[in-house]
């Protein structure tokens, strides 16, 4: 398998776990904001990403997450709220800086501790 192809399946498997992380409906409150992380170890764990592959899935999450933000947020605001262009600048600012750096972490520490457990 190519790295870009690792990186991406890893990518993938991320964002259905922390989309699935929104789902309970009283446990999302804790399992929600930690989704990413939780979904980047998991992948990570299971692809073996590499450092260099880490950094795909983070730089992919938070362009994703920043691209699919803005039009989310207005399809499902209430009719008549129209949030600033600077609220949501800040607000998505932050979101795809939380998600990649939160997924691209976790998946390479879950990386590392599959490559670490295979080698002992």
């Amino acid at each position: 398998m190519s790295s870009t192809g690792n990186a991406i399946k890893a990518t993938l498997l991320t964002f259905v776990i922390a989309a699935a992380c929104f789902l309970p409906p009283v446990l999302h409150f804790l399992t929600g904001p930690l989704g990413p992380a939780i979904g980047g170890y998991f992948a990570g764990h299971k692809f073996r990403v590499t450092p260099g592959q880490a950094v795909i899935v983070g730089v992919i999450v938070g362009i994703t997450v920043g691209i699919l933000g803005p039009y989310l947020i207005h399809a499902l605001t209430l009719p008549g709220y129209h949030p600033t262009t600077l609220i949501t600048i800040f607000f998505f600012g932050f979101a795809i800086l939380y998600t990649g750096i939160l997924s691209g972490v976790a998946a390479w520490a879950g990386g590392v501790a599959a490559r670490e457990a295979t080698t002992t």
